[in-house]
């Protein structure tokens, strides 16, 4: 079939045009259009002439050396062109990118090509083995296979190869008559020699490791048994080096990358990508107190170290931790033992002093000091090191064995009171966790209340039961028994401490000799911490009178002696007034100005 457009109904010049319903002729239009300009884009093989008037499109042949149009020419040469190749053994692929044209080395059970080793080996070997002419011997067997022996053409019984000065023949064995008359063995040889002179008797001993000699069959068995040679088989992936008597096998090298192995093609041993490490294991799964992450692709096993609530490893830290443990625990004074040996439990510790510090820093006057201001509404706690380790006895009330009372130590310096309230009088204590021993700190704006009957219950208030030795806090519904010590107190304003006090190291306090004057009212910060603390002993003298009188507790004023009279102005503080000093019975001679006290104070428990 051919296809043309129509021609019915045309003139000369016209041009198929749609009339918008069909394709009809019709004049053409001016041959002015929006075009100015045609040009070739960069790159391409096509070239433009006069592009802005009549241009004029080329492009030349494609080529090695140049892009353009396929030629006829190439296009037959390119199609005429092999698809593939057909193969037959030992040849492999088809010639084509995916699959090229290849074949395996020559071995002794398949075709293939002649590798440079084998080349090598072969060319190496002998090509033939031929007799020399009269050297007394012929060649037998085959080409690839040949044997040699002395000829016996010639020859008869009892003869032996003789060398007649031209070639070797048979010939009569000589007489045994000799012109030797001795027979000596040579010096260093392992030969010996009996009756050398006239039937000589020779003898060697078999060779070893000491010494030398002949080689025994044993020997030669285990010589003969021995490797001759080390060859590498065809494919099997090792190379040998080395030397004949020492070589050295290791695993061939040739064609191998970094990260491959040596993995079997079905024909030959070579060097290959490692497969995936997929194994027959699916899943790996563990108990307590292992624990398996990635179990199904990548099982990593972990366990745990073992501590009071979870079963795992026993660390370096806890074995050397359980490895000091005592065998046995004994009692010193003050201390109750009960349980058993493998598990003794502390009934009872006896303390000096109960509910109370029981020892840290003081002050030249032999106060406590151990508590400092710190950074904004902060306390410090001074201990260890340089300052005095701070023992506080928590008491824990009574039981069979009688008084019940903890020691906690404090041997760090720390800042344990902050963040405290500002404007007020703040109340510091010490915890102890009654489970671990463990110490922690807190504060209360409520003063700690010490007595036997039970105070009006306020939230948050703190009262130490005199009757069962127990520090009690109020929650707001119950009072609830706690380990707790209180170690001062402080003043604080809006944004810092402004004082703080240390109360007094085991609840005593002692004023050593101070002067007083007649009618002299003298404040003492004893620091006991507790509501009117009992005076022990009031302590008189004056230089009129050297004799010391003594005045116990309970005797708060005197009449006709060294007397004074005491009232607590404040919680930690109790004022002195002296009063005036008489003649005391006959011992004095005058009246005197001046006298000086001591005073000592301690807890009414």
């Amino acid at each position: 079939p051919t296809l043309g457009l129509t021609t019915i109904g045309c003139t000369a010049g016209q041009v198929m045009k749609f009339n918008g319903t069909a394709w009809a002729c019709a004049a053409d239009a001016s041959n002015t259009g929006t075009v100015t300009s045609v040009s070739a884009a960069a790159g391409t093989p096509i070239t433009v002439a006069t592009g802005t008037s009549t241009p004029v499109l080329t492009m030349s042949a494609a080529s090695a050396a140049g892009n353009g149009y396929l030629s006829s020419a190439d296009w037959t040469t390119f199609n005429g062109k092999l698809g593939s190749v057909s193969v037959s053994a030992p040849f492999t692929g088809n010639g084509t990118s995916g699959a090229p044209l290849s074949m395996p080395p020559a071995t002794s059970g398949a075709n293939g090509y002649l590798s440079s080793t084998d080349w090598t080996a072969f060319n190496n070997k002998v090509g033939g083995v031929a007799a020399t002419v009269n050297g007394g011997v012929v060649i037998g067997g085959t080409a690839t296979a040949p044997t040699v022996g002395l000829a016996s053409v010639g020859c008869v019984a009892g003869q032996v190869m003789k060398f007649n000065g031209t070639a070797w023949a048979c010939a009569a064995d000589a007489s045994n008559t000799g012109t030797v008359t001795s027979v000596s063995a040579a010096a260093g040889t392992p030969i010996t020699v009996a009756t050398g002179t006239s039937t000589p008797v020779l003898t060697m001993s078999a060779s070893s490791a000491a010494g030398n000699g002949y080689l025994s069959s044993t020997d030669w068995t285990n010589f003969n048994n021995k490797v001759g040679g080390v060859g590498a088989t065809a494919n099997g992936g090792v190379m040998i080096g080395g030397t004949a008597i020492a070589p050295t096998v290791g695993l061939t090298t040739t064609g191998c990358v970094a990260g491959q192995v040596m993995k079997f093609s079905g024909a030959a041993w070579t060097c290959a990508a490692d497969a995936s490490n997929a194994g027959t294991v699916t899943n790996v799964t563990a108990t307590g107190p292992l624990s398996v992450v990635s179990g199904t692709t990548t099982p990593a096993l972990a366990i745990t170290q073992a501590n009071s609530t979870t079963n795992g490893y026993l660390s370096s830290t806890d074995w050397n931790t359980f490895n000091s443990k005592p065998a046995s625990v004994g009692a010193s004074q003050g201390v109750v033992i009960e349980g058993t040996a493998s598990a003794p439990t502390v009934a009872a510790i006896r303390v000096s002093h109960r509910q109370t510090v029981l020892n840290g820093g003081v002050d030249a006057a032999g106060q406590a000091n151990f508590l400092t201001i710190g950074t904004g509404l902060s306390v410090v706690l001074n201990a260890g090191g340089t300052s005095e380790p701070v023992y506080v006895s928590f008491s824990g009330g009574f039981d069979s064995h009688g008084a019940v009372d903890y020691v906690g130590a404090v041997t760090a310096t720390v800042t344990a009171f902050s963040a405290l309230p500002a404007n007020a009088t703040v109340y510091l204590y010490v915890d102890r966790n009654v489970t671990t021993g463990a110490l922690t700190y807190g504060a209360t704006t409520l003063a700690p209340l010490y007595q036997s009957a039970i105070p009006v219950a306020v939230a948050g208030q703190h009262w130490f039961d005199l009757s069962t030795f127990h520090m009690k806090t109020y929650s707001g519904a119950a009072w609830t028994e706690v380990q707790r010590v209180f170690l001062g107190e402080c003043t604080t304003n809006l944004t810092n401490v402004t004082a703080v006090t240390t109360y007094a190291l085991r609840g005593e306090y002692e004023k050593d000799w101070f002067a007083v004057v007649q009618n002299g009212n003298y404040p003492l910060g004893h620091n006991i911490g507790v509501d009117f603390p009992e005076v022990v002993s009031f302590t008189a003298r004056s230089g009129a009178f050297p004799v010391v009188d003594v005045f116990t507790s309970g005797i708060w004023s005197t009449s006709g002696n060294y007397g004074a009279s005491m009232r607590f102005t404040s919680r930690n503080v109790l004022t002195v007034h002296a009063t005036a000093f008489q003649p005391y019975h006959d011992r004095d001679v005058a009246s005197a100005s001046t006298a000086d006290y001591r005073i000592r104070m301690k807890r009414r428990f």
